[in-house]
């Protein structure tokens, strides 16, 4: 067995993994010494206006199988153990280092690794945490647990449609996106000082398409039909700014599949109906330029330094 981090992959058939460039590389190399990017799973009551982010975040992992396994016979403690000398568990206490100043409780959450027909509401998963004490604890749970989980950070059941996703982060999630018990959205890069303060909520916007980047900005899709996405990120980006009284800019990483360019834009202030652009870097090209390069522009125009 083996920890690894989340794929997008399709739910038919998760051996076809999504392709594309990784937006990390273009911001990661230019961050200063001791700042770096987490990612995690977060959650919003939506029975809250506007909406509130739970207390509860989870750092997700797969658990992966040389062979055949039963995975009612996995021992808690062999899972435990493969955690603690992977380096999932550096990234696990950093976050919860991170959080703790929040007022977050920091989970990760173990997901086995496959066929999303062959998963069950019975079918097992690992959670770990250090359950006020200094050290990680492991407990077994199962899928319908973990549903009910999902609906009680919630505020009650989540639904991303009847038909489920079409890709997603793996087997559970793409399993769940059929049921009313979604897996909660990601934030996917979260800059952080060495003073463990949050610094921007970045969210990361691949585009697949063949026409510009511009044709397809956030505001083509605001509110519908990505109004949810949004509305979490800046609960998110706003419950950030109580702890402590500082501004964390929520801001959009586009990039493209198909050209060499990427775009930056800085959300100012949403509400049901439109969202409002306060800062666009313009197109910036990629084309035969190296990673540290447009690292360099990236973090100079987020102004995080």
């Amino acid at each position: 067995m083996y920890i690894f981090p989340l794929q997008q992959a399709l739910c038919s058939n998760r051996r076809q993994v999504s392709s594309g460039p990784e937006p990390q590389n273009w911001i990661a190399p230019s961050l200063p010494d001791g700042w770096r990017l987490v990612s995690f799973h977060f959650f919003v009551n939506w029975n809250c206006n506007p909406p509130l982010v739970a207390d509860q975040i989870w750092m997700t992992r797969q658990l992966g199988f040389y062979s055949d396994v039963n995975l009612l016979n996995i021992d808690g403690a062999d899972i435990l153990n493969i955690f603690n000398l992977s380096s999932a568990k550096r990234e696990f206490d950093d976050l919860e280092i991170i959080s703790s100043g929040y007022g977050y409780n920091t989970t990760a959450v173990i997901l086995p690794d496959i066929p999303v027909a062959a998963i069950s509401d019975e079918m097992p998963v690992w959670i770990i945490a250090k359950s006020g004490g200094a050290y990680n604890r492991v407990k077994q749970i199962t899928i319908s647990n973990l549903k009910s989980a999902i609906q009680r950070h919630s505020g009650g059941p989540v639904r991303v449609g009847s038909k489920g996703l079409t890709y997603g982060t793996s087997a559970v999630e793409c399993y769940l996106s059929k049921t009313d018990a979604a897996f909660p959205g990601d934030a996917d890069a979260v800059i952080v000082d060495m003073q463990n303060r949050v610094r921007c909520v970045i969210e990361y916007k691949k585009h697949t398409l063949q026409e510009p980047i511009g044709e397809h900005l956030m505001t083509k899709y605001y509110p519908r039909p990505d109004g949810r996405k949004y509305q979490r990120l800046v609960a998110l980006a706003k419950r950030y700014k109580y702890f402590p009284d500082q501004s964390v800019p929520l801001v959009v990483f586009y990039y493209s599949t198909r050209q060499p360019v990427i775009r930056l834009q800085e959300i100012g202030s949403l509400d049901e109906h439109s969202a409002t652009i306060i800062r666009d870097s313009g197109d910036i090209s990629t084309c035969g330029r190296f990673e540290k390069a447009i690292s360099d522009d990236v973090v100079r125009w987020l102004g995080v330094c």
